[in-house]
This record gives structure tokens, sequence and C-alpha cells, in this order.
């Protein structure tokens, strides 16, 4: 396991063993004051929401799991591709800019 997968799984571990305890200043110190909640049904909320909400909860148990997966978000985007395809529809009528365009792209170095 990485120092990173360590790290996030301890700070999964100290938020639910938190929000088991009622310990909301715990809760609170591991956000960043930019955190951003998106939970279905509601619109994006912060950090003084999610207090302001916790503080409603005051004395309720709050016991959970947690799973923790990995996930690619984009892999290979890009693949490899044999070359550009350059389409010009008249030979005759070559302005000189795209002369050099197309002896650029045609180009191959050795």
């Amino acid at each position: 396991m990485s120092d990173d997968e360590r790290a996030i799984r301890d700070l999964v571990a100290t938020w639910m063993a938190a929000s088991k305890a009622g310990d909301q200043d715990t809760v609170l110190g591991l956000m960043t004051d930019d955190v951003v909640f998106m939970v279905p049904g509601r619109e994006p909320f912060g950090k003084e929401a999610f207090a302001a909400a916790s503080q409603g909860m005051q004395g309720m148990r709050i016991e959970g799991t947690s799973d923790i997966v990995e996930l690619q978000v984009l892999g290979d985007w890009c693949p490899p591709f044999p070359g550009y395809h350059l389409y010009y529809p008249s030979r005759r009528q070559q302005s000189p800019a795209f002369a050099l365009l197309a002896e650029a792209l045609r180009y191959r170095g050795s």
C-alpha cells in the first residue's frame, strides 16, 4: 500500500471514529475551508452548512462503514494514432501558409 493510500485510509478511519463519538470539531478539522459536498437531492454545500447541520444532530449516534475503492477517471484518454490526416479540396489554389503547414506535417526528420 502506498503512502497516499495509507493517508486516505487513516483520514477516513479518523472521520468515522470522530463521527461515531460525536466529535464535530475533529470532523470539521479534517476539512479544508473550501470543501464542497455534493449529495443527491441537494445543491452543493460547504463547510459552514455542514457544521450547521451537524449542530442540529447533536446527541444522535452515527455509525457507518466505509469501503474505499480506487477508480481510474481518465486513464489513457488520448490513444496513439498513426498521424495527421489532412484534406484540402484543391491543389491548385493553396495559400503559401497552407503549403508550409502541409510540408511541416509531411516532414519526418531522420
